[in-house]
């Protein structure tokens, strides 16, 4: 069929009966879902696609069938067989009683059953005798390994070693381990076969959604990583791997960082060094109080040898001289106040020399 254009297959089975899900699976073979049983009766007659493709349609093995289980303890006494005939009325076609082990290393009944129903969705309750007995959903654990114990593969497929279900250690047959528990898969202080494991209960909703949704392994669990993340669990693991190891043991990017830095210090930028340039050819200054007494004492010290420079002639008079003698201390008196302010706002300026 993988030959044939997917719209010649559509037209031809509507035609047949409409409304029909088409999708292909991995064998290349064709899933067709119906909404009823009539629609199935009709396809199931089918012998032919558009009259020149010889086809067989046929009801799939495990879809169209749905497994729960029930509760009770007067069933335990009757075999297999017995308990198989009186519920065929409620379309049962097989069954299987659920045991458990006791601390003597024996098997014990439970009083549970698992019942494989002829229907797509189990009932909710189903008659058993003159019991009325609600059916559950029975959902598989999940698959493990029993020889890493790791989820997933069978032990005849894997690779790894064995290991112990209570140390998670390399498996020795020495009698009950006296080393502390550690789980192989979440690395949490409890035995590997704990189903208190984030990562065996993640596994198990992952089992749960395949069940009732009736989907494939891997859309289950794309469906449950699209509700939650992957559990985290501690990565200190006893049994690492190659990559590990080698990522421990190599310096971290701001190790690696600091050592560069140490070895290579930065080089100042031209901006760095055009500031520090401009901050060395500035003089420091000196306080304003300061230089005011420097100036009072410079203008004290022109005044007095203005006087001492004064003509001495007994000639002289200060009828004769009134003029000149006031010119001269005026005129020094406001050259000084000029130098004085000039002085003072170049040191506001910061521009003292």
């Amino acid at each position: 069929m993988s030959n044939v254009s997917p719209f010649l297959i559509k037209t031809a089975i509507d035609n047949i009966t409409p409304n029909v899900q088409i999708s292909r699976i991995r064998d290349g073979s064709l899933l067709l879902k119906t909404i009823d049983q009539n629609q199935a009766v009709k396809l199931m007659k089918q012998s032919t696609l558009a009259g020149e493709i010889g086809i067989k349609i046929c009801e799939h093995p495990t879809l169209n069938q749905s497994r729960g289980t029930i509760h009770c303890p007067d069933l335990i006494s009757l075999k297999d067989e017995g308990i198989l005939e009186g519920l065929k009325e409620s379309h049962v076609v097989a069954v299987r009683r659920m045991t458990r082990i006791t601390k003597e290393k024996k098997s014990e009944d439970t009083g549970t059953f698992i019942l494989t129903f002829n229907l797509s969705q189990i009932p909710l309750t189903m008659d058993v005798g003159f019991y009325n007995c609600r059916v559950r959903q029975y959902v598989p654990a999940p698959l493990r390994c029993t020889n890493c114990l790791k989820f997933g593969p069978k032990a005849d497929q894997c690779r790894g070693n064995k290991v112990c279900a209570d140390c998670a250690q390399l498996y020795h047959d020495n009698g009950p381990c006296s080393s502390k528990q550690v789980c192989v898969n979440c690395r949490n202080e409890h035995n590997s076969w704990s189903k208190k494991c984030p990562i065996y209960e993640d596994e198990f909703e992952i089992q749960r959604i395949r069940v009732t949704e009736k989907l494939p392994m891997r859309e289950a669990r794309k469906k449950r990583r699209s509700q939650v993340p992957a559990p985290i669990f501690a990565t200190t693991t006893p049994n690492r791997s190659f990559a590990g190891v080698l990522r421990e043991s190599l310096p971290t990017h701001n190790e690696q960082r600091r050592e560069h830095q140490d070895r290579h210090p930065a080089q100042p930028t031209d901006k760095q060094l055009n500031e520090k340039h401009e901050v060395g050819r500035q003089l420091p200054t000196r306080p304003i109080e300061n230089v005011s007494n420097i100036l009072r004492e410079q203008k004290d010290n022109t005044l007095n040898t203005t006087e001492k420079e004064k003509p001495s002639s007994h000639h002289a008079s200060k009828e004769n001289h009134p003029t000149q003698t006031a010119g001269i201390s005026i005129n020094f008196q406001n050259n000084m106040n000029d130098t004085f302010e000039k002085t003072m706002d170049n040191i506001m300026n910061e521009k003292l020399f």
